[in-house]
C-alpha cells in the first residue's frame, strides 16, 4: 500500500458480499453521520481496492453506484466528492420513514 492514510475508508470492515454493495453502503451511513462532509474527496478506486484487496471494478461500480444515486459527483473526472444536496436528501427520506 502507499505511505500515506487513504481519505477515507469504509467504516464496516470486513466488507460483505458483494462488496460493492457494501462499499457503496458506507459511503451512505458516512455521509448521514457526518463522517464525511460536503466536498470530501474519496480516494482513487485504484487506491481505495489496494487497500481492501479487491479488484479495481468493485470499488468503481460502488462509486458508480453512488454517482447513479445523486451521493457524489466527479470534478475534472478525477476525484469523486460528496455533495451537500445528497445529504438533505438522505437526511429527508430518513425523516419520511
Amino acid at each position: 500500500m502507499n505511505d500515506y492514510e487513504l481519505s477515507w475508508v469504509p467504516s464496516k470492515l470486513p466488507l460483505e458480499k458483494p462488496f460493492y454493495k457494501s462499499i457503496y453502503q458506507s459511503l451512505y451511513d458516512d455521509i448521514l453521520t457526518g463522517v464525511l462532509k460536503p466536498h470530501d474527496q474519496l480516494p482513487s478506486q485504484r487506491e481505495l481496492s489496494y487497500f481492501l484487496d479487491i479488484h479495481f471494478t468493485t470499488v468503481t461500480h460502488a462509486y458508480d453506484l453512488g454517482l447513479k444515486n445523486g451521493l457524489l459527483y466527479t470534478e475534472k473526472g478525477e476525484v469523486l466528492l460528496y455533495r451537500l444536496m445528497a445529504f438533505l436528501i438522505i437526511l429527508f427520506k430518513e425523516k419520511k420513514a
